[in-house]
């Protein structure tokens, strides 16, 4: 059985072109592509920003910065997307882009080394095979087999063709009702928490978000919104209680996982929860998802959660989440969805009984 399509990476195409290399976007994903493109000695022409675009970071002006347009009057050019959005309308600008233009989105690790190539695929192709086999439906097997093709190839038509909306997995997968227990990691502002109440409600809440910042948002959107029964906490998440250093990045990227210089405190869903119930549990904490399940095994064991869990952080997340929680739990069903976002950062798997 082979999952993949595409047997040449955006990265062996790029080092092998003859045309000119434009990356659109001057931050963090932007270096990071700088970086490996660096590495792997492929030359980048220059980069691009939008129209509308003043202000320029001065770390990455080695490059010719050009507007966007100017750019896409050169027909020998390859466009690269150097960051990531989940805006409507910066979605729509991506599309036309790809519709028109010769454009990949080269997916780089959140955190972690290395890229997605072919080679780490057929690496890891057992493990791939493994997790593929354990998915509950065939949406998640074509969204599994389209998530693996675009990490290697860049290429949006995947992405596109495999996008549902969160109606169909909290209606029908984890099946929200009025009365969840749920403990969110990585709460931030209470964005999840926020679509929870769009489809149902809770009896009670316990919220972990350990960035300063996102956790003065998060009390404020609980302050705001007169919500009861939130135990919000400005902690970390991890296999046990600890202390750790943190780096805040921007918004959504602070993470326990950099060489941060200020301490936060982290403990482990079965010490905050022992003795609890739980019918509901989200993770989202920027690579440190295996960390958070060592730490929940007790729970998962005993009460079974169903589980919402980010799979897009770490190269090897697609397969490894997976399969430890078949061992923990080998009655769980397995559900793999992508939610609209470019690159695959919403790429999420759910586990229910």
């Amino acid at each position: 059985m082979n999952l993949i399509i595409e047997e040449i990476s955006i990265w062996d195409k790029l080092k092998n072109t003859d045309k000119d290399i434009y990356l659109y976007g001057l931050g963090l994903g932007s270096e990071k592509i700088i970086e490996i493109c660096q590495k792997r000695g492929i030359k980048i022409s220059c980069l691009l920003i939008s129209d509308g675009q003043r202000k320029v970071k001065t770390d990455i002006t080695g490059y010719d910065i050009i507007k966007i347009s100017e750019g896409l009057k050169n027909p020998n050019a390859i466009i690269l997307l150097g960051f990531g959005t989940q805006k409507r309308e910066v979605l729509d600008y991506f599309y036309y882009l790809d519709d028109n233009y010769e454009v990949y989105s080269p997916d780089v690790p959140v955190f972690g080394d290395g890229v997605f190539d072919t080679e780490f695929y057929r690496d890891n192709e057992e493990n791939f095979k493994k997790a593929y086999a354990l998915l509950a439906d065939d949406i998640s097997r074509e969204t599994y087999k389209a998530t693996i093709d675009y990490k290697i190839s860049g290429k949006l038509k995947y992405l596109r063709s495999y996008t549902q909306h969160k109606d169909e997995m909290f209606k029908e997968i984890l099946k929200i009702n009025q009365n969840e227990h749920f403990v969110d990691l990585g709460a931030y502002n209470g964005d999840t928490i926020r679509e929870l109440l769009e489809y149902g409600n809770y009896n009670n809440i316990t919220a972990f978000e350990p960035d300063k910042r996102n956790y003065a948002k998060l009390c404020n959107f609980i302050k705001d919104k007169g919500l009861q029964g939130i135990d919000a906490l400005n902690i970390g998440v991890w296999e046990k209680e600890d202390t750790l250093y943190f780096d805040y990045k921007s918004s959504r990227n602070s993470s326990l996982l950099q060489d941060g210089k200020i301490e936060v405190l982290v403990n482990s869903v079965d010490n905050v929860m022992k003795d609890k119930k739980v019918t509901l549990l989200k993770m989202d904490v920027e690579g440190a998802e295996k960390q958070a399940i060592k730490g929940a095994v007790n729970t998962i064991k005993e009460q079974k959660p169903r589980l919402n869990i980010g799979v897009y952080h770490r190269n090897e997340d697609l397969f490894d989440i997976l399969l430890y929680l078949h061992e923990i739990c080998p009655q769980y069903k397995f559900y793999i969805r992508h939610h609209e976002y470019v690159p695959s950062w919403d790429t999420n798997l759910y586990a229910t009984i």
